[in-house]
């Protein structure tokens, strides 16, 4: 995935939040830029330790959270780790964390200039 030709997020389905209520839309985008850091942490201890049903859990909980901004880049690599934690064996699974990684940099500089421009 990691077109950098495509946006990583698409924010379109927002623009009546945005326009409505910006303190609300900087809130939504900082509460999703934490928690994603969370599951981000969660889900490398949980590859480290080899911990499939842990993976599993945090990749569905990151690929919904970021269905809601449209990060079709991170929706992915989440289903990838998702699956892989389904089948119990975490072979792969270091790569696909990894792209997720870079993929969050940029979804997380995406939603910032967002917010900034909300400000």
């Amino acid at each position: 995935m990691n077109d950098h030709e495509t946006a990583p997020v698409d924010l379109s389905g927002l623009s009546d939040i945005r326009d409505r209520d910006k303190g609300l839309f900087r809130e939504v985008i900082d509460q999703y830029l934490k928690d994603a850091s969370c599951h981000l942490a969660i889900l490398q201890e949980a590859t480290g330790k080899g911990d499939a049903e842990t993976v599993r859990q945090e990749a569905h909980a990151l690929k919904g959270s970021s269905g809601f901004f449209n990060a079709k880049g991170m929706h992915e690599f989440c289903q990838r780790l998702e699956t892989l934690g389904k089948s119990g064996t975490l072979t792969g699974a270091t790569e696909h964390l990894s792209a997720l990684q870079e993929e969050f940099i940029r979804v997380r500089t995406a939603l910032e200039v967002e917010r900034q421009k909300a400000a």
